[in-house]
């Protein structure tokens, strides 16, 4: 028998104190509040210092249009969530196998995806896919933005700059690296076939992250964001509140503005659809939004999955934290995600809502105005991104 623990909660525990906010203006909600640093105390500490990295002036577009505003994946944290520990693994092809096979449903930035096509990962960029602990990156006005940590060997990387023939300068105090300052790449060589122009700037801070931005503009914005002198997304106050109201640290999370939330189709009610009783026509939409995945203890058998009586649980959890305008609003959207939950299904499977999770617990803090979901998994961890991806999360749509 499947678990069939579904509630609705409401909660008053104190996460986060706002100022008032004086509109719904959803495009200037990204830059109407800063705070001034990242606590060290958040169980996402992480995932915030590498938003950190990500000014708010190239995200304008992405804000405008609901496009995601960061994609963050932490592969380290994950592997040993499932007790995996690759530096152990000896032969290198077990390593790689190991490492895909423990953080499948981790998002990984292109760049790593660049690197396990490469012959030679080591003389394209310098490190190797393993090597990496924790990545984030997003598509922004200046191309896509990468942030990496990992266990990196910092002679090996600027070798590889000299070889790769890049040009040293110097940034905001930073010593930087850059291949063409105006984002050109040239695709006759295995670096811009592999990259596309997306390592053409790089910079190592001494805090052990790897910034790359297409252009040596972007990058020159990504460390001004990561020194304080210009707004970045790991400092507003809107993201903190959604990151701030996660229980638990996040194996791999996206950051989403209200247009992401906005529901992409008409939902039809048809002679066999679902019924979705009193639900309100439209719902609320958050001034902005987390999507993550919680993992479980260890990777799951094959036999984790909702299409057999005997699937079971992984262990695993998609959560989503949204943040609205007020405490009647997130009230709001709990009960449409509930009732959607309830009675739902796929938009595009037409797979209802209860056969695709084992359970769910929906809570409202009324004192940050936000709505935390969290979704119990079945073996296909990867749902969590992929469903909101593919426009299909109709459980947290407005």
């Amino acid at each position: 028998m499947r678990a069939t623990r579904r509630q609705l909660m409401q909660s008053s525990a104190v996460t986060l104190a706002l100022g008032a906010l004086t509109g719904f203006d959803h495009q200037a909600s990204l830059a109407r509040q800063t705070a001034t640093s990242i606590p060290e105390q958040s169980v996402n500490a992480a995932l915030l210092e590498f938003a950190s990295c990500i000014p708010l002036s190239l995200l304008a577009e992405n804000a405008t249009n609901g496009f995601e505003l960061l994609t963050f994946g932490d592969f380290r944290f994950r592997q040993e969530s499932v007790g995996v520990d690759i530096a152990a693994i000896s032969d290198p092809v077990e390593r790689v196998s190991e490492f895909y096979r423990s953080v499948q449903p981790v998002p990984a930035a292109d760049l790593m995806m660049a690197v396990g096509r490469a012959d030679n990962s080591v003389a394209l960029l310098g490190w190797t896919q393993e090597q990496v602990e924790q990545s984030a990156y997003v598509m922004s006005s200046d191309g896509v933005l990468t942030v990496l940590r990992g266990a990196f060997d910092e002679v090996t990387l600027r070798q590889n700059w000299v070889d790769q023939g890049y040009q040293a300068n110097t940034v905001e105090g930073v010593s930087v690296a850059s291949l063409a300052e105006d984002g050109a790449m040239d695709i006759s060589t295995d670096l811009g076939r592999f990259t596309l122009g997306k390592a053409a700037n790089v910079a190592l801070l001494d805090s052990g992250l790897l910034l790359y931005a297409p252009t040596l503009a972007g990058l020159t914005a990504m460390i001004q964001a990561h020194n304080g002198s210009e707004n970045s997304l790991g400092t507003d106050a809107l993201v903190r509140t959604v990151v701030d109201a996660l229980p638990d640290r996040v194996s791999g999370a996206s950051l989403f503005p209200p247009g992401a939330f906005v529901t992409p189709v008409e939902i039809s009610t048809g002679e066999n659809g679902p019924e979705f009783g009193d639900m309100p026509e439209a719902g609320p939409i958050p001034l902005m939004g987390l999507v993550g995945f919680v993992s479980g203890p260890a990777v799951p058998d094959s036999d984790m999955t909702a299409t057999t009586e005997s699937a079971v649980p992984s262990g695993s959890t998609f959560v989503a934290s949204r943040h609205f305008l007020s405490g009647e609003e997130a009230e709001w959207a709990a009960r449409r995600s509930f009732v959607t939950l309830e009675t739902g299904a796929s938009l595009r499977t037409g797979q209802p809502w209860s056969e695709v999770f084992p359970s769910w617990q929906i809570s409202v803090d009324r004192d940050s105005d936000t709505v935390l979901t969290e979704i119990e998994l079945y073996g296909n961890e990867a749902i969590w991104v992929q469903l909101f991806l593919s426009r299909d999360a109709s459980f947290l749509y407005g």
